[in-house]
């Protein structure tokens, strides 16, 4: 029996053999296939690993390029930086030297304003064409002539008569004879010139003291009857020859006839003298009650005439 099972395996062990050689060389086939499979997964993870590396190789160049590139924007930050503090340098001197061109800008202007009404008043003070805008600023005196005579409108030729001898009896008891003053309108820019304003007249006095010459009189007299409510139309300066040389004096209009009132009369010895060296020939003259002409010199010629309203044509 046991013979033949001996018998029957030795009958068998060829196919067995031949099938485990089938086997070994499938598996054999197969490790092969694997291997080769595995050979290849490997080489392409060595080609991407290559590729990743090649990658990570470019992307530390381009971090190294952008760190080069963030330092060099770091340097031209500073270089902008330090720029910018030199423009803001700059800035802060031409802002104070734009303060102080602008003071000096405020200053010419200052200095033109004044050159300007330096010109302008010295321009009125100078030409007798002129002289009719500084009467316009009697209004100035109101006050003062408040306290020599009435303030309002004349309602007769008779009241306007006394109002003009009450200021003129005050300008021969209060404003001397003087020559040509000094204008200044600061305390280094004076001229002499010959036309005052009647406010000027008042309160500009030549060393405390109240003076003026014939045609200061003669303005100061019409700008305190305009200031005492007498109407333009009414009371004018006057200027012409006398018998001694130019003159101005005033003129009244009573019932439509202009009478001559010469202020200077009130102290013509000391105007005469000084002017002409005649004192001894002329004697004061006062105006009374009676309207008549007021005057102290032997002949009168009148050229023109002005109003604070404008200059005779």
């Amino acid at each position: 029996m046991r013979h033949k099972k001996n018998s029957q395996i030795k009958k068998y062990l060829p196919h067995i053999l031949s099938a485990i050689m089938v086997i070994m060389i499938i598996i054999l086939y197969s490790a092969n296939n694997t291997i080769n499979i595995f050979s290849e997964r490997i080489t392409q993870l060595e080609v991407d690993i290559s590729g990743l590396s090649s990658e990570v190789s470019q992307q530390n160049d381009e971090i190294i390029k952008k760190g080069n590139e963030i330092e060099s924007k770091d340097v031209e930050i500073g270089s902008l930086n330090l720029q910018v503090t030199n423009l803001n340098t700059q800035i802060f001197s031409l802002n104070s030297k734009l303060s102080q061109t602008q003071g000096e800008l405020d200053e010419t202007t200052r200095l033109l304003t004044v050159a300007q009404l330096y010109e302008i008043r010295s321009k009125q003070g100078i030409f007798l064409s002129e002289a009719y805008h500084l009467l316009g600023d009697y209004d100035k005196t109101v006050d003062i002539v408040a306290e020599i005579t009435g303030v309002s409108t004349p309602t007769s030729d008779n009241e306007l008569w006394l109002r003009g001898k009450e200021i003129y009896d005050w300008i021969g008891s209060n404003y001397q004879y003087c020559s040509d003053k000094g204008f200044c309108i600061s305390e280094t820019q004076c001229t002499q010139i010959q036309f005052f304003s009647p406010d000027e007249l008042l309160y500009y006095g030549s060393q405390d003291v109240l003076c003026g010459d014939c045609d200061d009189k003669a303005q100061l007299f019409a700008g305190m009857m305009y200031a005492s409510g007498v109407p333009h139309d009414k009371v004018r300066v006057e200027c012409g020859m006398v018998s001694g040389g130019g003159h101005c004096w005033n003129g009244i209009r009573i019932n439509n006839i202009w009478y001559r009132i010469d202020p200077t009369c009130s102290d013509v010895s000391v105007y005469v003298l000084e002017q002409f060296g005649l004192g001894s020939l002329l004697s004061e003259s006062y105006p009374d009650n009676d309207i008549r002409i007021v005057d102290c010199f032997s002949e009168y010629e009148t050229t023109m005439w002005y109003t604070a309203d404008g200059v005779s044509e």
